[in-house]
């Protein structure tokens, strides 16, 4: 069993398997994913801790491999707006086997304070859901259709025949994409189903701070925990390594990615 992501890192065993939830001031913030419209369980089948205190989990089946790295990471401070004061990064890596239909990934909080609300604050090729309560501001964010779509014609790690989906994008007649459920303060995202030894990394990244005390009612949003949860694979990735640097030869003079950054998959069943 070959590791996916980070495959170069130590790993060390968790025992038992637990769920990768991360806490947060809002509760557990929790990942799941569906596969052919099945559920897979929120106990993952191998669970590893890396040297920087990142978890990789992992499910494995007959037609597919699944691997979710979570890893807490230092949000970047923008000068217009308060800094958040910490953030979660999640990768979802998805190798298949066999062809899989249409997978499901959900970021959720499991159990916010009571009073917590939610609403849409996604903008061009950036899903976002803007949460408030417990006395925080809180965002959970990752990549809308246009966003995946754009990383497909470039990004090795998004199938290349998904660049194909972007007049679709632009005519609003896509039948995949993100879904906002408010009242589980949740985003899910359904994914173009995957051939067979095709792969894809999906991000999702959330960011909070207390809410501002001197802020009055009408006070203008900073967007500070959205700034906050706008982030990358490659900076999930860098967070999750803890300065150990990438393998030679990943990335080309000017930056831009020249190899895949998962290890090689395991030879189908």
């Amino acid at each position: 069993m070959n590791p996916l992501l980070l495959p170069h890192l130590r790993r060390t065993p968790v025992l038992p398997a637990a769920a990768p939830d991360f806490a947060t001031p809002l509760g557990p913030l929790a990942f799941t994913a569906e596969l052919d419209g099945v559920p897979l369980p929120g106990r993952p089948d191998r669970l590893w801790r890396l040297p920087s205190g990142a978890l990789v989990a992992r499910w494995s089946g007959p037609g597919a491999e699944l691997e979710l790295l979570v890893t807490g990471y230092a949000p970047e401070s923008v000068g217009f707006a308060r800094p958040a004061e910490a953030a979660c990064g999640a990768l979802w890596c998805l190798h298949a086997r066999r062809e899989v239909h249409r997978p499901v990934f959900t970021a959720a909080l499991t159990g916010p304070p009571p009073g917590t609300s939610a609403g849409y604050n996604g903008t061009q090729a950036v899903a976002s859901l803007e949460v408030l309560g417990g006395g925080f501001e809180f965002a959970l964010s990752g990549d809308d259709p246009e966003a995946i779509c754009v990383r497909a014609g470039g990004d090795p790690d998004v199938p290349t025949r998904w660049a194909g989906y972007r007049e679709a994008v632009y005519r609003n007649a896509l039948d995949w994409g993100e879904h906002y459920l408010y009242e589980r303060c949740a985003l899910r995202w359904t994914l173009p189903g995957l051939l067979p030894g095709e792969h894809v990394l999906l991000p999702a990244a959330a960011a909070w701070l207390r809410t501002d005390p001197e802020a009055g009612p009408d006070a203008e949003d900073d967007g500070a925990a959205w700034w906050g949860a706008l982030t990358h694979p490659d900076a999930i990735l860098a967070a999750a390594a803890a300065g150990v640097p990438e393998p030679p030869g990943a990335l080309r003079r000017n930056g831009t990615r020249r190899a895949s950054r998962i290890g090689p998959a395991d030879l189908p069943h």
